[in-house]
């Protein structure tokens, strides 16, 4: 939400390029590996390929935050 109000006010400009999502994915899976680990958790990211034009590291800070979120709220062994 703060981002939000940043972008609306001007203060946080976004710096688009084109590029693979999957990196995203590939990147932001690494990143929480280790937290996954600890909770018992197995990540998977599906191959693929898609095109994106978007804020690379805004991206991948969703990314992240949707992953923590999902690994401290899942069961282990899952």
């Amino acid at each position: 939400l703060l981002d939000i109000e940043r972008l609306s006010s001007g203060a946080f400009p976004l710096k688009k390029e084109s590029f693979d999502i999957y990196e995203i994915f590939n990147h932001a899976a690494e990143m929480v590996a280790p937290l996954a680990a600890r909770s018992g958790l197995n990540l998977k990211v599906p191959e693929g390929s898609f095109k994106c034009y978007a804020d690379r590291d805004a991206l991948t800070r969703v990314v992240v935050n949707l992953l923590s979120n999902a690994i401290k709220f899942s069961p282990a062994g899952s």
